[in-house]
This record gives structure tokens, sequence and C-alpha cells, in this order.
């Protein structure tokens, strides 16, 4: 027996054929009334309606055959369906394809077959009408012509049966959907309604069609119904329409529409859905939003409010305990209000950290981005931590390469808090060695850059699978830590909240007993301004750097070689002394103070003794890590240092130092630049304006201090300081933000205006 054929389309066929959801359906008069016909039209004794699946012939009606199915590959009707003309096989013991099939060798012993194609409206073979004979036998052309007319009938049936399952279902649909459909008249009243009509309005079925539509409607929705009507009625839809209908008691329900017309008749249809609970829900949602705005506002106030009345206190504590300890004290009285001081420093920090991060929580927190300067926010950041850091004898590194863009665009006040905040968290956990804030560019174009930010310090380090928890909010590596080094938990979430608004996330590398470091990444807008030119810098050709720290030695040696100028290095006081004793010079040496065995002034003491009498001789520029130091001051003018500088050591600091060595109309001083400041300062006219008697005493003494032949102006309300400025425009102006009458902010406003 030949290997039947697949027809082409096999896969859609099959597929459709499913779709009819005829196969292994029950026994249907219809049906079988025809196979009886074309059994009596063509005079055979059998005759079948067979659909063809994936491996069988299912006989959907037989007549005269017991069997309701066969294998797919022995059925006759298996040829016919690849076709869609009628096939005949007058004798199938003479055909090829047929002699040895089963059907003709067996039961029923097959000998004549004669089927047509039952083909839907897409052109798809479904299965045959077919008549069959157990002699051989052979049709007329009217015999012929009844089979095909069978064949179409059946293919008939078979699509209203699959149109009577469609309407049962969507009868089904109509009847037990929540959804309320319906179909409605040109006349203005329902046709027909689901129940669901029934059960959202309450009225019984027949009021529904019998009741005017327009009779059901709020009074306030008419208009807008007879509107969509006319749209309805010139042939566009309906959709997401909303009006309200009148229910059994009383109340109104919203509903929510799509309406389209049925093209040919006046009809619409239309599906409901009842929103009133979804509309309740909202306005109680806007309602609750609302209420949450405005208790988060007062929550914003409150804090804001709180915050100060706390701070003012607080910065009286902090700052005037900075003046007394300045003092001379004795050892109980120094340890007591260096206690009083850390305690004070420490509830501050604690307030600012939960201020800014309630802020951040509630999204009240917004970037203003901006051009600055990237050394200089560098400098102010270290600078603000350097008294912690010196406190604890560490060693406070600023690396930040002279070649990198001097500009940048972004938010420099809370960039500088996260800088701040790694400064001081590294300060905290590190007791021995440095700390170092270092800025470099990964990659960079004309106008932009890409930074690494990072801050490493000598500390504790932290365990690899505690690394993750640092950064949960409220969260130190573990409670023991908590307890020895103190604070919220708060400064690296807050960081790492800000740098998400900056596109940034906080990373850590970490070894414990080594240190850690914590980076980030930015990609900013940036500007390369004109290079910076310094008058008399290229008489400097050689410098010797003293320094016991080897990363210092090698910051100051890059800020060097950018100007071309060669250095050597000393780890010591005794390796300098040793190498000036061979006869070599240098245009300058820069001399660390803190070194251990012979310091940096017993250093220069040496110099001075043994080589080089004065300054002219042998310029010699200090580095210290406090620009108040009586003890050094002295020491420097006696020894003829030529400069101090404060650490850590800013670029801009060495080359106006270095520049001013060899300044022929101004007289050399042993001052450091930033002690320029003094001369200028005496000079100025400088408003306070503040409302905290504490805090103006505070800082009318500390401005004393800065610059005694200052005048200072007083204002205690913000209208008082306008006042001032209307009469003559001060200097400086320290401005208090929260002040009764007038804040800071409005009257800033007033006097930029």
């Amino acid at each position: 027996m030949q290997q039947p054929p697949i027809p082409e389309n096999e896969a859609a066929r099959l597929k459709t054929l499913h779709n009819y959801q005829i196969l292994n359906s029950l026994a249907e008069d219809e049906f079988d009334r025809i196979t009886e016909l074309a059994s009596l039209i063509c005079d055979m004794p059998i005759s079948l309606v067979s659909l063809i699946d994936e491996k069988r012939q299912w006989f959907k009606s037989r007549f005269g055959l017991e069997i309701s199915e066969t294998d797919r590959k022995l059925a006759f009707c298996h040829y016919t369906i690849m076709g869609d003309k009628l096939m005949e096989v007058q004798d199938a013991t003479k055909d090829e394809r047929f002699k040895d099939n089963a059907l003709v060798t067996g039961e029923p012993d097959m000998r004549f077959y004669a089927g047509f194609p039952l083909i839907d409206p897409e052109g798809y073979a479904l299965g045959t009408v077919c008549v069959i004979d157990r002699k051989p036998n052979q049709l007329t052309d009217e015999q012929k012509r009844a089979l095909e007319l069978l064949a179409k009938e059946v293919m008939a049936l078979i699509l209203k049966r699959r149109q009577k399952e469609e309407l049962r279902n969507f009868e089904k649909l109509f009847r037990y959907s929540s959804d309320m459909i319906c179909i409605a008249g040109a006349d203005g009243f329902f046709k027909k309604v689901n129940p669901a009509f029934e059960k959202v309005l309450g009225w019984n079925m027949k009021y529904l069609l019998d009741t005017p539509i327009l009779h059901l409607l709020h009074p306030d929705d008419v208009a807008g119904a007879v509107q969509e009507t006319e749209k309805l009625s010139a042939g566009q839809e309906t959709v997401n329409y909303v009006n309200r209908y009148l229910t059994s008691i009383g109340d109104y329900k919203t509903l929510q529409w799509t309406v389209v017309p049925e093209p040919g008749t006046e009809n619409i249809f239309g599906i409901a859905r009842d929103i009133t609970e979804s509309i309740r829900q909202q306005e109680e949602l806007a309602a609750a939003k609302l209420k949450a705005e405005e208790a988060s506002i007062a929550k914003s106030e409150f804090l804001a409010n709180m915050s100060h009345e706390i701070r003012t206190p607080l910065n009286g504590v902090v700052g005037f305990t900075d003046l007394v300890l300045k003092t001379n004290l004795n050892e109980i009285q120094q340890q007591y209000l260096t206690i009083v001081n850390q305690s004070a420093s420490a509830l501050l920090s604690i307030i600012n950290d939960i201020l800014d991060f309630s802020k951040i929580e509630a999204g009240k927190l917004e970037l203003e981005i901006e051009k600055c300067d990237l050394y200089e926010l560098g400098a102010q950041a270290t600078d603000i931590i350097t008294y912690q850091i010196q406190a604890k004898g560490l060693e406070m590194l600023l690396n930040i390469p002279p070649d990198l863009p001097r500009f940048i665009w972004t938010d420099s006040v809370r960039l500088k808090q996260v800088l701040i905040n790694l400064l001081s968290n590294a300060a905290k956990f590190t007791e021995h060695g440095e700390i170092e804030l270092k800025i470099e560019a990964l990659s960079a174009t004309e106008d932009q850059v890409n930074l690494r930010i990072g801050v490493r310090d000598t500390g504790i380090g932290i365990q690899p699978d505690k690394q993750k928890k640092v950064f949960d909010a409220f969260s130190q590596e573990d409670g023991s830590t908590t307890k020895k080094y103190g604070g919220t938990g708060l400064g690296l979430t807050i960081s790492n909240k800000l740098l998400g608004m900056m596109g940034s996330t906080l990373q850590l590398e970490s070894t414990p007993g080594i240190g850690s470091t914590f980076f980030f990444e930015l990609t900013l807008k940036a500007e390369q301004c004109e290079p910076e030119i310094w008058e008399n810098l290229e008489l400097i050709k050689k410098v010797l750097i003293v320094d016991d720290n080897d990363n210092n030695r090698l910051i100051l040696r890059q800020m060097l070689l950018l100007k071309d100028i060669e250095s050597a290095e000393a780890r010591s006081g005794f390796e300098a002394l040793q190498l000036l004793s061979t006869g070599k010079r240098y245009d300058v040496i820069l001399m660390d103070y803190h070194m251990p065995y012979m310091d940096g002034l017993e250093t220069i003491q040496k110099i001075r003794e043994s080589f080089f009498k004065t300054a002219k001789e042998q310029p010699v520029m200090l580095l210290s890590s406090s620009s108040d130091d009586e003890n050094v001051i002295r020491s420097c003018e006696e020894l003829q240092v030529s400069h101090r500088l404060v650490k850590p050591i800013k670029i801009q600091d060495i080359y106006t130092s270095l520049s001013r060595l060899h300044k022929k109309t101004t007289e050399q001083t042993t001052e450091a630049p930033a002690a320029q400041l003094e001369t200028t300062a005496d000079i100025l006219t400088i408003l306070v304006a503040e409302d905290n008697a504490v805090n103006m005493l505070l800082a009318r003494t500390i401005l004393k201090r800065i610059a005694p032949n200052a005048t200072l102006l007083e204002a205690r309300i913000g209208t008082e300081a306008v006042i001032f400025c209307q009469k003559a425009l001060p200097d400086l102006i320290l401005m208090d933000v929260q002040m009764p009458e007038m804040n800071g902010y409005e009257a800033t406003k007033t006097i930029r205006g």
C-alpha cells in the first residue's frame, strides 16, 4: 500500500478542523439524514460523513457501517481532501493505491468508493461525504452532482452548528457577565438588557425595557447623553463615556460606557461597568493623599523648626567650648570641656542626618545644578573635616591631579555633603595612618568628564559579609561598632541616596585591618579654563620635599612636575640634612612639620645652624596641620620660614607661595597665604543678622578674633538687616535663616532686589 500524501496546508487545516469543535461530538439527526439520503441516491450500502484529523478518519455520521473511525493511513478520503473535486475508485482491487489496503482485503470488503471533499469558506478540506460498495461500481452524472450538493449541505450544517455554539456561548456571556450589556433602539428604549442591569440598578427587567432611557439618567447627564447619541447616529463609537443611572432605592450609580452603532440598523450595542465604588475609592485616595501631603508639610515644617530650635543652642555650646578650649585650662577643665564639645558636635551631627534623611525619604530634596570649581570643592570638603582628622593625629591627603577640568556642573552643596560624610566616616573609623580624598578622570571629552571620586582610609576595614549592610539606614557593621564609635548609621545611606539622584551609586573596597575605600563615578558637564599664570614660578627649578608620608610626597611631586619643577625627596629630617651636607642646593625646601624622631621645626633649626643662616640663602616652607598654633607661628618667625602651608596641600596654595618667593615689589612674609586675610579683614564692615543672643555673642567673639579692627553691625531680625543695607551695603553679611518678622531668605531677597 502506498503512503498517502499530506496536504501542503496541513497544520492550518488541522487547526481549522479543531476550531469547529465537532470531533468526537454526539450523533445529530441532520447529519444522519444526509448519509441515509446519500446511500439511497447512489444506491450504495454504506455512506459516511468523514473528518480527517492527525491520526484517523472519524465518522460524524455513518450509514451501513458499525465502526466509528479508522486509521488515517487506511482512509480513501485521505486522497479526496488533496483536491476540490469528486474522487471515484471503481474497483479498489485494481488500484495500486488501495489493492492491499486492509479495508479492501478484509472487512468491510471495499471495492467501490466515491467521495466529495468538505471545503470550508477559508478553503480548507476538513473531510468528505462518501459512499462505499462491496462490489465494483460506477456513479452516474446525476449521482455525482447529488453527492457534491450533499457535501455542500454537510459543510453548511457544520457552519450552522458552530454559529449555534457561538450563540450559546454569547448567550452565556450575556446572561452571566458582571458587566452590563444591552441593545438600545432609536426610540430611546432598551430592547434587551442582561441580568447585570437588574443586579446593579435594582429595577426588574420589565421596568427597564418599558422606561425611556433618559428618565433613568441623572438630570445633569441628560444633555451629554443626547450629544453622545447624536455621535452614534453619525456612525461614531463612544468609549469611556460616564453617566449616572437612577437605582430602585433612589440613589445613583456611576456607569462607564463603551457603545457602538450596528451598521444598517438604528440599534446600538452597549457595555457598561459600575465604577461607583472605584470613584469613591479614588476620591478617598485623593483625600487621603491630600491629608498625607498636608501631614508631610506639617512634619517638614515641624522638623525644620525643631532642628533650628535645637541647633541654635547647640551652636552656642559647640562654638563657645571651641573658644574656651583654646584658652589656658588645667588638665581636668580641658578634659571636661572636650567631652562637652564632642557630645554637642555628635548631637548636632545626628540632627543633621535625621533632617536630611527625612527630606530625601519625603522626596522634598531637589538637586540644584550649577557651575562650580572642582578643586575648590575638594579643598572645602577637606578643610571642613581637617580639624577632626588632625585631632586624631592622622594625615589628610588631597589628591586632585592638576590636569583635571577646572569647572564642573553639579549640585556642589550636595556633592560636598557626600564627600564630608565619607571623610567623617573615614576619620571615625581610623585611629592611625592617613585619609585620602582622590579625584581622577576615567575619561573625558571636550565638554564632559567621567570622574572617579574616592575616600581611602587606613582604618579598621569591614568584613566582606558585612559590606552590604553598611549602606542600610540606621545600620553599621554590627552592634558593637555602633556602641564603640557612635552615630546614627545614616551617613552612608544619605550619601548613597544623594548619589542616586545624581545617577551614581556608592561602592566599597575594604580589607579588615588594612582600611577601606568608598568611591563613586559621576559623568558631568565640564569646562577647562585658561591656564593660570603664576609670576616668577619659572625661577623655581628644583625643590626638596621632606615628608615621612609616601603618598604626600607623591602628590607634591605631581603638583611640581606640572610646572616642570624638578624635585628631590627625603623621608625624614635626617635624610634632608644628609642631602644638604653633600653640597646640593635647592630653590626651596618643602618641610613637613609632623615627622618622627626629628620634626620639621627641629630640622629647619639644624639647617639654619649648619648650612644656611637666612631665608634668602635657603627658602623653606613649612607644611603643618594647623594654621593657628602660636608656638609654630613663633618658631617660624625665629627660623625665617618663608611660608606656612596648611595640610592637606592645595595646588593653588603651593603655586601662590612659590610665586611669592621671588616677588620684588612685595616684602616676603612668614605668614601663610590664608593669613593674608587678616590684613584685608581689618578694613571690612561685617553685618551679622541673628535673633539668638548666644549665637550673636559667639559670632561677635569669633569675628573679633579673626578681624579685630573690622566694623561689626548687628541685626536681631531680618527687617533690621534690610535697613542697615539700605543705608550702606556692608562688605560681608552673615545671615541667619530663621528669624521672626522676616526670615533670612526674605531678607536676602529684599537686599538682592
